[in-house]
């Protein structure tokens, strides 16, 4: 169909996990930045507007959008999320990104341009009422937090966090109240992982988090980076066995859901495409969306069901052979209503402009 049939359009990204920027104040490189792309985001954001100036265009951040596990509070990484930390954290995103930010404003500012932001897991401090705020006052207009999950004509969207036992908040239990001065995010394991295990691993290691499968990794690493590898398994088996002995004012989990993650770990493992069928299966939803695996993906399935998976727009190194080497795709999921009644799905990759020479951003 033509675009002047389109009445509205629904663009799903997920996973940029903007850090507080390319460089440290010192100036030196910051190995826990993940986005350097602000300006093929705001090239997309202009294309956009401009190829459907008349229609509805609804952009759905689907997850860890802003990185805020990954960015320090004062030079530390504490795992108490609060409220007052988030803030200060995101505000050093919003520091270390004009441009994405601008783009954003700006695209928002046009009539019928909405957002809505789901929750993903790496950015806990988005809980907070204060943190929410604080992205309406940068962009300038109200948006849509839609929390966990976002429904919106028979197409579910998630991030894809809450189907994993080490990802998964408690939605009746978000946070922790008693016992501590002030309200604590009461994160997922994994979460605690990140902050006080995998941002020390990544500054030895910049690469580690972004290799797949992990498991080809570290049978390479325990060859080829022997002492490394050794420390970074001893560390992160010290931790988890710290988190079922030890309890924490800040991280509360029984030893089911310990065994859980641990079968989530291993080969008995339900990969998230799986998921999604099932909840095709039992539901009245068409079309689930996730995000989370930084893998896009799109399954069609019988009665013409549909999964999606939006990928990421960081770069990744695959192991396996299908997929061998660095990859880097800026991925999305558009959907097209039409004026008819009509609508359809569709798993994108955004090309960006013709460039002869454009930055290199590498750590390592």
């Amino acid at each position: 169909m033509s675009k002047e049939k389109i009445e509205k359009i629904v663009l799903v990204v997920s996973d940029f996990h903007l850090g507080k920027g390319t460089y440290n104040e010192d100036g030196s490189l910051n190995f826990l930045e993940d986005f350097f792309y602000d300006d093929k985001f705001a090239e997309f954001l202009q294309y956009y507007d401009e190829m459907h100036p008349s229609a509805q265009i609804e952009l759905v951040f689907n997850g860890d959008i802003f990185d805020l596990l990954q960015v320090d509070y004062r030079e530390e990484y504490p795992a108490r999320i609060t409220e007052e930390n988030s803030l200060y954290r995101f505000n050093k995103i919003v520091e270390g990104h004009p441009v994405f930010f601008e783009a954003l404003r700006k695209f928002l500012s046009k009539p019928n341009r909405r957002l809505v932001y789901v929750q993903g897991n790496h950015d806990a401090g988005f809980l907070f009422p204060r943190v929410r705020d604080r992205l309406e006052e940068v962009i300038g207009v109200p948006y849509h937090y839609a929390g966990m999950r976002y429904e919106l004509n028979g197409y579910l969207i998630e991030h894809g966090q809450q189907y994993e036992p080490s990802n998964r908040y408690k939605e009746d239990e978000l946070f922790i109240t008693r016992g501590v001065p002030e309200p604590i995010v009461n994160l997922p394991w994994g979460s605690v992982y990140v902050i006080s295990i995998l941002n020390k691993l990544r500054l030895k290691r910049p690469y580690v988090d972004k290799v797949r499968p992990f498991s080809l990794y570290f049978r390479w690493a325990l060859i080829n980076d022997f002492f490394w590898g050794i420390w970074a398994l001893l560390k992160s088996f010290l931790f988890f066995l710290s988190k079922q002995f030890i309890r924490s004012k800040w991280y509360r989990t029984s030893l089911r859901e310990s065994f859980e993650i641990i079968k989530e770990h291993s080969f008995f493992s339900t990969p998230l495409d799986r998921k999604a069928e099932k909840i095709l299966a039992t539901t009245d939803y068409h079309t689930v969306i996730f995000s989370h695996t930084h893998k896009m993906m799109f399954k069609s399935f019988k009665n013409g069901k549909k999964y999606f998976n939006t990928g990421c727009w960081i770069e990744m190194i695959d192991l396996d052979l299908v997929h061998f080497g660095k990859n880097l795709r800026f991925t999305f999921v558009e959907i097209d209503f039409y004026r008819n009644g009509s609508h359809e799905a569709h798993l994108k990759e955004w090309k960006g402009k013709c460039r002869e020479v454009e930055k290199v951003f590498q750590h390592y």
